[in-house]
């Protein structure tokens, strides 16, 4: 496969996890039961977890200071070549937002990139629930689920 095919194949996926979230976002709105509404954004969560390489266009940082949030589906993020500032803007829209000021949507509708869940699990705590290394532990202690990756827990002496 080469980079093009790539390329296509990652945007092809990334626009499959765009509807899952714009279709989250909507049923919020319906009078839809708690379980599916939690089990809908449970999977897109771990969609975006284990995406290798989130879309750079659409990653804006959060209004509060929490770390990286998504721009919604038709919403994009770009950075004039002449002067690095960044701009947000709609799709289909002839005006963007003023440089180097991100004018974002409202909080509700940015997604969460949350990667926690996409880390391996600590191989020692996986087998005997306990790790040497505690909180220093890189992986997750929990155990393993299907499609997860499983790590041994390495310490360096500094």
């Amino acid at each position: 496969m080469d980079s093009d095919d790539h390329v296509q194949v990652r945007s092809s996926g990334w626009k499959h996890i765009e509807d899952l979230r714009a279709a989250v976002q909507a049923a919020k709105s319906q009078d839809i039961s708690e379980s599916h509404m939690k089990e809908a954004q449970t999977l897109l969560a771990a969609l975006v977890a284990r995406t290798h390489e989130l879309p750079s266009d659409r990653c804006v940082l959060d209004p509060d200071g929490e770390g990286i949030k998504l721009l919604p589906k038709g919403h994009q993020r770009a950075v004039w070549p002449v002067t690095g500032d960044t701009y947000t803007f709609e799709q289909g829209s002839s005006q963007g937002g003023d440089m180097g000021v991100d004018i974002l949507p409202p909080k509700e509708v940015l997604g969460d990139a949350a990667v926690d869940d996409a880390r391996p699990v600590c191989a020692e705590w996986a087998k005997s629930s306990r790790c040497k290394a505690g909180r220093d532990c890189p992986w997750r202690h929990c155990r393993p689920q299907a499609g997860d990756s499983v790590r041994e827990c390495i310490l360096f002496d500094m």
